[in-house]
């Protein structure tokens, strides 16, 4: 057998091998393409195959593969990746999605798939898509940032709260940012409120009444947690406000340690704030 066939039929064993439902194979086969360099676009597409394997480590690996390959920029390399946004599996349309957003592919149609990602039960799935969203609106914010705030008050918590969080990266200046983060103070789950806490004090210009809002999810909140994360919000949007600084002298004397640890965080941050 010659050389040239040989590199072939090794070729094609990778490909199978890229196919085949042992995960362990299939990254062994992305490892021997990554020390190979150059892929043409048969191997480009068998890769892209990997995606949507729900694997995380699989997906990743053949999303860094995706991205040293000089042969993913290929109009059918891309086309394949839009195709499978609309898949019928979501792992698939996630790692199509994960794969286009490595590639630098930032454009509205990936937003659905996005959005869908931050209400995910991975974690790690749900901050790369928090990122990768960022990197959409700062493309094109007249369709992220309607979607975000669209999302903002959907069912999932999980989504509220992602999306409050990439509001507050992607445009922290937007009227409608602030009205969205007021309106989720008063959101029934936890931990979309401390999401709106969180987004509240990274406003360029906190909207009117957000330190009253907060002034009372600091005193009367039913989660411990938000009470003392409203404490902390006060150093930033309690500044000049009486009330605010009657709450926060007001906690500093309080018998639990973790709430005296958040009056004096919000004390210190008056300081420097004035």
């Amino acid at each position: 057998m010659s050389d040239a066939s040989r590199l072939a039929a090794a070729a094609e064993a990778r490909r199978r091998a890229l196919a085949s439902p042992d995960a362990s194979a299939r990254l062994a086969a992305l490892e021997e393409l990554a020390a190979a360099g150059a892929l043409d676009e048969r191997d480009v597409l068998a890769v892209v195959g990997c995606l949507g394997t729900g694997t995380k480590a699989l997906q990743r690996r053949a999303a860094d593969v995706l991205c040293a390959a000089e042969a993913t920029a290929s109009p059918a390399v891309l086309a394949r990746l839009r195709l499978a946004l609309a898949a019928p599996g979501v792992d698939e349309r996630w790692g199509a999605a994960y794969a286009l957003g490595r590639l630098d592919v930032l454009e509205p149609a990936l937003v659905p798939v996005f959005l869908e990602a931050l209400a995910h039960h991975d974690a790690d799935r749900r901050w790369a898509a928090a990122a990768l969203l960022v990197g959409c609106g700062a493309r094109d914010s007249s369709t992220t940032v309607p979607a975000l705030l669209t999302a903002a008050r959907g069912e999932s918590a999980e989504l509220r709260r992602m999306a409050l969080y990439v509001l507050r990266d992607l445009a922290p200046a937007d009227a409608r940012v602030a009205s969205t983060f007021l309106h989720a103070l008063d959101d029934a789950n936890a931990t979309v409120r401390l999401a709106a806490l969180s987004a509240l004090t990274r406003l360029t210009a906190p909207p009117p009444g957000a330190c009253g809002h907060v002034l009372r999810l600091a005193r009367d909140d039913r989660d411990a947690g938000v009470r003392r994360a409203a404490l902390s919000a006060l150093g930033r949007l309690g500044v000049g406000v009486a009330d605010a600084e009657t709450a926060i002298a007001a906690a500093e004397r309080a018998s639990d340690p973790a709430t005296r640890r958040a009056a004096a965080a919000a004390r210190r941050q008056l300081a420097r704030s004035r």
